[in-house]
């Protein structure tokens, strides 16, 4: 964090996000949903006005379950919208809403916290794959 003030997000973990931007000089917690691109403004704007700018955005945020791969009978509708609201969405969201801002910052950036399952098939879930694949090709 050199350098930077972080700014710590969560949604639902509130107390460890808390504790993460308390272990950190000068870190900020800002709690926000970023499976909603409402949430995702929301966020970004409240970054910008309680730190007057944006230099870099990681997204690191994620959601998965354990299915196996041969058992797509198992995955319904509600958790693939869950799953790809969240990894999938919700970078492109944070990503549009941050822009304006990164492209005034000196060095500005966005870093996106991958898998390996967006490679190939693999982790806890085909939907987690394939939301992670989408990620990669956003990040390219």
């Amino acid at each position: 964090s050199e350098g930077y003030q972080v700014v710590v997000n969560s949604h639902a973990s509130v107390q460890d996000g808390k504790a993460v931007a308390a272990s950190l000089p000068d870190g900020l917690y800002i709690q926000g949903d970023c499976s909603t691109r409402e949430g995702c403004e929301g966020l970004v704007k409240e970054v910008v006005e309680r730190c007057g700018q944006l230099d870099l955005l990681i997204c690191n945020a994620g959601v998965g379950k354990v299915i196996p791969h041969d058992k797509l009978e198992l995955i319904d509708d509600e958790y693939l919208h869950k799953i790809f609201a969240l990894n999938c969405f919700g970078p492109l969201w944070l990503s549009r809403a941050a822009m304006p801002f990164l492209k005034k910052a000196d060095d500005g950036g966005i870093i996106m916290i991958g898998s390996a399952a967006g490679g190939r098939p693999m982790g806890s879930s085909i939907p987690y794959s394939m939301t992670r694949a989408a990620m990669n090709h956003l990040t390219k």
